[in-house]
């Protein structure tokens, strides 16, 4: 049912997109749309990544209740992967990216690598998965990146009037 969705965003930009979802709090990529020209050299993806570390992921954590967040929060200090400082700002991403349903990684994950995800929500605006595109950062892309999260989004809204 999402492919013909997300095929759009191939076919529009020229870009692979990826579906994501949560599991085992990491972010697993489950499929993707190769684009017919791929512009840009193939993105590397690990199906192990952390949710609080790429773009994806941070759709997914928004998605969390407050009770779970807290404590996978305190988790990431607990375990030394983030300071209180970090978790303070991951969380105040994490509202943004919950009222934008829109994340963005402009080479935090990787210098070389920019990604931007929007989240799949059904009618009750639950996050059941994310779209995201990832693309060589070896060119100003931000107009790009803008227009290709616009479509995602304009196909968020779309498919929320669709999914029970």
């Amino acid at each position: 049912m999402l492919k013909p969705y997300l095929q759009v965003v191939c076919n529009e930009f020229g870009e692979d997109i990826y579906l994501t979802i949560l599991q085992d709090q990491h972010v697993h990529y489950i499929a993707k749309i190769q684009a017919d020209l791929t512009q840009h050299k193939q993105v590397p993806t690990s199906t192990d990544d952390f949710l609080y570390n790429t773009a994806a992921g941070k759709i997914l954590l928004s998605s969390f209740l407050p009770a779970e967040l807290s404590v996978y929060l305190d988790q990431l200090h607990e375990s030394n992967k983030l300071s209180v400082s970090q978790v303070h700002d991951l969380n105040r991403d994490l509202t943004k990216t919950r009222q934008d349903n829109l994340s963005y990684d402009l080479g935090g994950q990787s210098p070389d690598i920019n990604c931007v995800a929007v989240g799949i929500r059904n009618y009750r605006h639950d996050i059941l998965a994310s779209m995201a595109v990832l693309m060589q950062r070896n060119e100003d892309i931000s107009e790009r990146t803008a227009a290709i999260a616009e479509r995602m989004q304009d196909i968020s809204t779309e498919l929320e009037k669709r999914l029970i």
